[in-house]
């Protein structure tokens, strides 16, 4: 994550002694910030400038607790989930991050909706996962337009895995979106389920369709000299 800001002196950014003062300066713009007029994007900035700046994990997770449990701010409960599943700064703690994934879902954050819902729907931290919850989720996340969420989601609904009681109504509803979204795995189950007749009336002049807007997605995600067929 990038912080940004802008000095409020000119700094010459190619001198080593400016930057380093540069970002001394920040630091105590943050720290205060934070600390003095309590406000939650300046927590989020110190955490941001503690980690990518003097690379001290542990701190920064720290501040990004701290201002996820007092401020209720959204960005810095994922951080510090992410924190917890990765064991950047401090032993992995599955059931950690799953709890402050569903914080930050609750305050609105949506990647935090979307790597909850997952873990939710995972087996990784199973005693704890609740796929109903998982599902809320997800279902939050697309709603926001994030793809990956609608294709995942829809794709549970489609194989009723998962305590999931399959749902091919819904299936096709999140599988469509996430395909409008120009997802690729959205769209190359639209086509499946198109050819198939699996959960809509078979249409194979729209399975031809959206296959071939499966392979265009792909194409601009990689080399354009780099060719993927699917389905043939």
């Amino acid at each position: 994550m990038s912080i940004n800001t802008t000095p409020s002196i000119p700094y010459d950014l190619k001198d080593e002694e400016q930057v380093k003062k540069y970002l001394a300066n920040l630091y105590v713009e943050f720290n205060y910030q934070c600390n003095e007029d309590k406000l939650p994007n300046g927590c989020h900035r110190l955490g941001d400038l503690i980690e990518l700046v003097r690379k001290d994990f542990t701190k920064a997770g720290m501040v990004y607790k701290m201002n996820c449990d007092e401020h209720k701010y959204g960005p810095s409960c994922y951080k510090y989930a992410q924190y917890n599943l990765a064991g950047r700064g401090r032993e992995k703690n599955l059931e950690e991050g799953l709890k402050y994934h569903s914080i930050g879902c609750e305050l609105g954050y949506t990647e935090a909706c979307h790597i909850g819902g997952m873990l939710h729907m995972g087996s990784i931290v199973s005693d704890k996962s609740d796929p109903i919850k998982g599902a809320d989720f997800l279902a939050r996340a697309c709603e926001k337009k994030y793809s990956d969420s609608c294709a995942r989601l829809g794709e549970s609904y489609l194989t009723g895995k998962k305590q999931f009681q399959q749902d091919k109504t819904k299936a096709f509803e999140y599988i469509k979106k996430a395909c409008e979204l120009e997802n690729f795995i959205g769209c190359v189950n639209l086509s499946v389920m198109y050819k198939k007749g699996d959960g809509v009336t078979q249409n194979f002049e729209m399975a031809e369709m959206f296959k071939q807007k499966a392979q265009t997605i792909y194409d601009s995600m990689t080399n354009p000299k780099t060719k993927l067929r699917f389905g043939e």
